[in-house]
């Protein structure tokens, strides 16, 4: 039969055949609540690609940060996000986002849940559905290829990522990949599709939307013009796993720990006209000022 909402002590004991009671046991306290439980205060933003370096999900925390959403970043190493999205019911993609709606999986769904917050105090994103389009061809054009080439070279090379992949991320995770690096890379290479990579095909594409960017900057500082943007913004961050900036908050590996090959395209991609802008919108990165009451340290 139902309980009543409370607290309840309950205790067994044993009576034989013969009825002989034998002592009570220590007493069990339980707990009954079927109220609803609250909504999260803030989004929990779990990152993983990894707990570092978190490239998707840096591109989040900066939105979320500039326009005052408050958050809460709990970083993952690369991979070990999945188990808990599969349980969700999501694509195994990053980054995951749980909101006070539901959980979000992957890059656009993520970006389209900010700019639905923005769009409910009277702000956007974009300036426009051109806008709107260049973001779109660059997070599925570029940013796919400049992960799978950082990953395909820096996975050959455990003494170089490992230590970055590990950088805040919980105790189980830095066992599960530590203990299990030839499995952990298995699964990355599996999930990442390195199996049929081509680093020149992917290169040219990485090149393509470099000359692209180059080429709309023309003489501006900024892709917008006088000051900076959501565009500059984005690709600064997609570029990111080829360029290794400076000025990014996740711990990237460190130039002299690059394998020979990779550091040579990453000082190729960073002398870039579009490398050295983007590596000029981490330098100049700065902070929201946000009240104090509406945001939570990530």
């Amino acid at each position: 039969m139902p309980v009543a909402d409370g607290v309840y002590r309950y205790t067994v004991y044993q009576v034989d055949l013969a009825g002989n009671v034998g002592p009570e046991s220590t007493a069990l306290q339980v707990t009954i609540d079927t109220s609803s439980p609250a909504p999260p205060l803030a989004p929990d933003l779990q990152a993983a690609s990894g707990g570092n370096p978190f490239f998707v999900t840096e591109l989040l925390r900066w939105l979320m940060q500039v326009h005052c959403l408050p958050h809460r970043f709990e970083p993952r190493a690369a991979g070990l996000h999945a188990p808990l999205q599969k349980k969700l019911g999501l694509p195994i993609e990053l980054p995951l986002l749980l909101t006070p709606e539901g959980p979000i999986g992957g890059l656009r769904p993520a970006i389209g849940w900010v700019e639905g917050q923005l769009k409910q105090a009277g702000a956007s994103l974009y300036t426009g559905e051109a806008e709107r389009e260049w973001a779109e061809a660059l997070t599925t054009e570029l940013f796919p290829a400049a992960v799978q080439l950082f990953y395909a070279y820096m996975l050959k090379s455990p003494l170089a990522i490992i230590p970055p992949s590990l950088a805040g991320v919980p105790l189980g995770d830095r066992l599960a990949v530590t203990l299990g690096f030839p499995l952990w890379r298995a699964a990355l290479r599996r999930g990442l599709k390195l199996e049929t990579f081509r680093p020149e095909l992917a290169e040219a594409v990485i090149r393509h939307q470099f000359d692209r960017v180059a080429s709309e900057l023309g003489g501006k500082n900024w892709l917008c013009g006088k000051r900076a943007c959501f565009r500059d913004l984005l690709f600064a961050v997609l570029a990111s796993p080829v360029i290794l900036p400076p000025g990014h908050p996740a711990t990237l590996p460190a130039m002299d720990s690059l394998p020979r090959a990779f550091r040579t395209r990453v000082e190729s991609f960073r002398a870039h006209p579009a490398g050295q802008h983007a590596l000029k919108v981490y330098a100049t990165r700065g902070q929201a000022d946000c009240p104090k009451a509406e945001t939570m340290t990530a």
